[in-house]
C-alpha cells in the first residue's frame, strides 16, 4: 500500500484494508493476520513460488483454524495455476465477509 501510516488509513472512507499478510481494521487499529493462497503465476518461477506459499498457507489455515483467503484475478484460470483455482475454491467449507471481519471473524476452518 506504499508509505501510508495507520493513522492516515483511519482517516480514509474505508475501514478494512487487505494486504498480503491479512486484513487491517483501520478503525480498531488492528491487523487480522490471515493466510492467503494466490494463483497469478505467469512464469515458471512464480508458479513454483506460489505453489510453495499456497501449500504453507493452506496448512497454516488447517492447523490454526484461520480462514484461508483466496486471491483470484480475472486471468488466473488461464495461467499456470489455473487448474488449482476451482478445486481450492470447492474445498472451502464456509465464507467470511468484510462485515464479519469488522465484527471480529468467527472461527472458520479449512478442511484437508
Amino acid at each position: 500500500m506504499g508509505a501510508i501510516s495507520r493513522a492516515q488509513l483511519a482517516d480514509m472512507p474505508f475501514r478494512l484494508f487487505e494486504t498480503l499478510t491479512g486484513v487491517f481494521d483501520a478503525r480498531a487499529q488492528r491487523m487480522h493476520s490471515l493466510p492467503l493462497a494466490g494463483f497469478e503465476a505467469d512464469t515458471p518461477l512464480r508458479e513454483w513460488l506460489l505453489r510453495g506459499v499456497n501449500h504453507v498457507n493452506w496448512r497454516r489455515a488447517c492447523h490454526t483454524g484461520q480462514p484461508l483467503r483466496l486471491g483470484i484475478h480475472p486471468d488466473d484460470l488461464s495461467l499456470r495455476l489455473g487448474h488449482r483455482v476451482i478445486p481450492m475454491a470447492e474445498a472451502v467449507s464456509a465464507s467470511l465477509t468484510y462485515p464479519d471481519m469488522a465484527r471480529g471473524y468467527p472461527a472458520v476452518t479449512a478442511s484437508g
